[in-house]
């Protein structure tokens, strides 16, 4: 059985497309503006161990966000992938997602770099040119516009 294995120290998890409301304590006073990524870079990502002497290729996602209401102290990030451009039917399916903490005060984090790791071990396929959708929750569990980029997968490192 192939899987995704993702790298944190944030709780990450597999979910279904049909809930698109983030988790997370959400509070009443930020304010109800929603969390722009400023930036998203997607590149191959560090070597994983997997189990025994297998390694895996992985693909590092980092965003860059803002938040004009000073939102970001909990947030929750969301990454599909589909080899279709059409973002709309990728985000109908599984996702993966982390979530925590960017700042020390609610209401005090107008900006983050958030990373996620994926481990590219057959689910996402290995050398495959895939469309990367990232999405961003603020504390109030606000939604960022989606970011699409084309990132292709690497190889097994194996061959």
């Amino acid at each position: 059985m192939t899987r995704a294995l993702v790298t944190l120290s944030l709780l990450l998890v597999a979910c279904n497309g049909d809930d698109l409301e983030a988790p997370g304590p959400a509070n009443d006073g930020c304010g109800d503006t929603p969390p722009v990524i400023d930036l998203l870079t997607i590149e191959l990502g560090d070597e994983l161990q997997g189990s025994g002497d297998a390694t895996y290729n992985s693909v590092r996602l980092t965003a860059n966000v803002s938040d004009a209401d000073f939102d970001l102290h909990w947030y929750t990030m969301r990454v599909w992938y589909d080899e279709d451009e059409d973002v709309s039917a990728s985000m109908e399916g599984e996702y993966l997602e982390i979530t925590g903490e960017a700042g020390t005060a609610e209401c005090e984090t107008q900006a983050a770099v958030l990373r996620m790791q994926v481990g590219v071990t057959g689910n996402p396929p290995e050398d495959t040119d895939l469309y990367w959708t990232v999405m961003v929750y603020d504390d109030q569990d606000t939604p960022s516009d989606p970011e699409t980029q084309l990132f292709a997968t690497p190889p097994d490192p194996a061959r």
